[in-house]
């Protein structure tokens, strides 16, 4: 047997695929020699490739009979290699583990009788939380999950050594966690890294520092500053000095003191010093020997750089979602996770790029993806009734999964009556006599299709064939009862403030000239009823419409929940090139 490599980009090791080769001793070769954000792959000695993890994940488990004895136990497999990676998700990382020790109350392994790589999987997400885990493994807090844990790796000893190699464990975040010393050196390459020293510096003895002036939010440039000094201070065992800057004291006030300790403390960013302390180290035999001065020109002509455009109503504040302040792309949807590995994988060594957005919302849809609660959306204009001759007389419900993937997503009550609603265009695209597939149902025929006088189609009916096949239909549909507990929607998409890619120091004088026309569009919708318990800042998907946030909740029937969309780093066009039904922004092909 030939060495099979193993192709991955530098931000993510492929612990589980590595421990699998492991377990069933495949010689294997792991090189983070992708792009950042790239698919990995295998090549097999043969020099064919298999692409994706997961993909990868079940060879090594065919290859090693660690899938299960029956179809029914690979399903069951299959569901946990899916779920694994929720254990690399930051906040939800104790909830995934409380589930995983739940199910393993009553039973030895996750599936079966015997070890599969459902259990190396789980085994190599723990290992990837690093410090995460071990602190937790040292208590009595999962003691199922350590029992797995532990006898795993005394019953495949390689596995220690393996992680040994690929796991860093500086701290417990999730960027370091998530980087091995090949991948960092790799990043250094091409992108920059934090993976570098500080010249002639002593363990216990670095301060860093991070001097915020309070005459605005922080955008992502401060954030890059922040986290890398906060880098630097953890890895030689230093300190963070947060001080903010006073040379501008006509610009500062309260507000924006607190806002940045606000915007650090969501960022991890933390350096709390006792006034009492602050005051005597000012006043002690060093503090009285030095100070500080700025070499600034004071006749520079522009005074305001960085002051929002609010005092003509182009944006709402500082908070903005269109704004690249923390607050900004936060309220936009970007998760604090995605943030530090964007700001990872640019690097230490030259400024923020944020000409790279596509990448930092890539970024945050691998993250939010296998967690966010999947939702229905119908927009209004245009929307019309599918009429089922044999749907049931009695409304009822069903109660489902929020994700289907991720039972922490929670359930979600779904109604199903004899009329349900269809969007314009897919209504548009139904043939009579056709067969279409009604999401979380089952099949229906459409056997009339009702038009008016322009042609366009006002009404369908059909009849249910629940016992129609989901893989032979070509329209996999998305629908809402007709009832009166659906809630409004205010669908918004946002576009770039500013129309140049990149100003000139003489543009920002006169910026307005530069200020995109229109940056915002919204669109009336419905949404199913569980949507009433959505809070401000959760992130969700509607169904065959991309990501958003939630960021205003249901308050009243009256007023719409707002729901900002999420980019998910490709490409689109803007609304004012698409044809006239604005719904087709958020549909996807």
């Amino acid at each position: 047997m030939g060495t099979f490599e193993l192709h991955h980009p530098p931000e993510v090791v492929p612990l589980a695929a590595i421990a699998a080769a492991t377990v069933t001793d495949v010689p294997l070769a792991a090189s983070p020699s992708l792009a950042i954000a790239t698919t990995p792959f295998l090549l097999l000695p043969s020099g064919e490739k298999l692409h994706g993890l997961n993909t990868i994940l079940r060879y090594f488990a065919r290859e090693g009979n660690l899938y299960g004895k029956d179809s029914l136990s690979a399903a069951q497999v299959d569901e946990w290699i899916e779920y694994a990676p929720s254990l690399s998700i930051g906040a939800a990382f104790e909830k995934v583990c409380l589930h995983i020790d739940s199910y393993l109350e009553t039973r030895t392994f996750l599936v079966g009788n015997s070890p599969t790589v459902a259990d190396i999987a789980i085994l190599a997400g723990l290992a990837g939380a690093g410090q995460r885990w071990e602190s937790l493994r040292k208590s009595a807090k999962f003691s199922h999950l350590v029992r797995l844990n532990n006898s795993l790796l005394n019953t495949y000893q390689a596995l220690t050594n393996a992680f040994a190699k690929h796991v860093v464990k500086k701290d417990s975040s999730r960027a370091d966690a998530n980087l091995n010393k090949d991948g960092a050196k790799a990043i250094e390459k091409v992108e920059g890294s934090f993976e570098i020293d500080l010249p002639d510096a002593e363990m216990g003895k670095v301060c860093t520092r991070f001097p915020p002036e309070p005459s605005g939010y922080l955008h992502i440039g401060h954030a890059k500053a922040a986290l890398l000094n906060q880098y630097f201070a953890n890895k030689y065992q230093g300190r963070l000095i947060v001080r903010f800057d006073d040379t501008n004291p006509a610009k500062e006030n309260n507000e924006f003191v607190e806002s940045i300790l606000a915007d650090l403390d969501i960022l991890g960013v933390k350096d709390d010093t006792p006034w009492k302390q602050m005051k005597n180290e000012r006043g002690d035999e060093r503090g009285l020997q030095c100070c500080l001065r700025g070499k600034l020109d004071m006749q520079a002509v522009n005074k305001s750089l960085r002051d929002p455009i609010t005092d003509n109503g182009k944006v709402e504040g500082w908070d903005d979602p269109r704004f690249p302040t923390v607050r900004g792309i936060l309220r936009r949807g970007l998760t604090v996770e995605a943030l530090k590995q964007f700001i990872l994988s640019q690097g230490a060594s030259k400024n923020l790029n944020l000409m790279e957005w596509d990448k930092l919302w890539t970024i945050n849809k691998k993250i939010v993806d296998p967690v966010c609660p999947r939702h229905t959306a119908i927009v209004k204009e245009g929307r019309v009734l599918f009429s089922l001759k044999d749907g049931p007389d009695q409304a009822f419900i069903r109660i489902i999964p929020r994700h289907k993937k991720w039972e922490a997503a929670g359930k979600k009550a779904t109604t199903f009556t004899k009329q349900i609603w269809l969007e314009a265009a897919d209504a548009a695209a139904v043939a009579e006599g056709e067969e279409v597939t009604l999401m979380d149902w089952g099949n229906a025929v459409v056997e009339t299709v009702e038009r008016d006088g322009s042609g366009n189609v006002v009404g369908l009916e059909g009849r249910l064939h629940l016992e129609g096949s989901v893989k032979t239909s070509k329209l996999k549909l998305t629908w809402l009862p007709d009832f009166a507990e659906l809630v409004n929607l205010a669908l918004i998409d946002l576009d770039h403030l500013i129309t140049k890619k990149k100003l000139d120091k003489k543009d920002v004088d006169d910026l307005i000239s530069f200020l995109n026309p229109t940056t915002r569009w919204e669109i009336q919708a419905l949404g199913d009823a569980n949507m009433r318990n959505l809070k401000r800042g959760e992130i969700i998907q509607l169904e065959r419409k991309g990501y958003f946030v939630c960021d205003s909740p249901y308050i009243r029937p009256s007023k719409p929940i707002a729901l900002i969309a999420i980019p998910d780093g490709r490409q689109r066009p803007t609304p004012e090139h698409l044809p006239q039904n604005l719904d087709m922004v958020y549909r996807k092909a």
